[in-house]
């Protein structure tokens, strides 16, 4: 779930069928991950962080109600909708595998 909420964040998708993968400079890697989050606005962050781990502990009917509450927390913020909007059309960056 880490690394589901890390995408959220980066707002990125993966090509993969794996979340996991190793990489040769993990370090360079997590600042990679975390300066994008860093960027997002603290709500945002505040909203996204602890909702993805608490809704896999949901039924599916709550958690198709938590989920669009997040989403209109995160949306109204402005520096993150044209984020939000490259994600959701698929323009943003993608992770492809090497």
């Amino acid at each position: 779930m880490q690394r589901l909420a890390d995408l959220k964040l980066e707002t990125i998708t993966i090509d993969v069928g794996l979340a996991q993968y190793p990489v040769e400079d993990s370090e360079a890697r997590a600042f990679g991950t975390a300066r994008p989050a860093a960027w997002n606005p603290p709500l945002s962050n505040f909203a996204i962080c602890p909702a993805i781990p608490h809704m896999q502990n949901m039924s599916p009917l709550d958690a198709s109600y938590a989920e669009p509450v997040v989403a209109g927390v995160v949306g109204t913020q402005p520096a993150s909708r044209e984020r939000l909007e490259a994600f959701a059309d698929k323009t943003g960056p993608r992770v492809k595998p090497q």
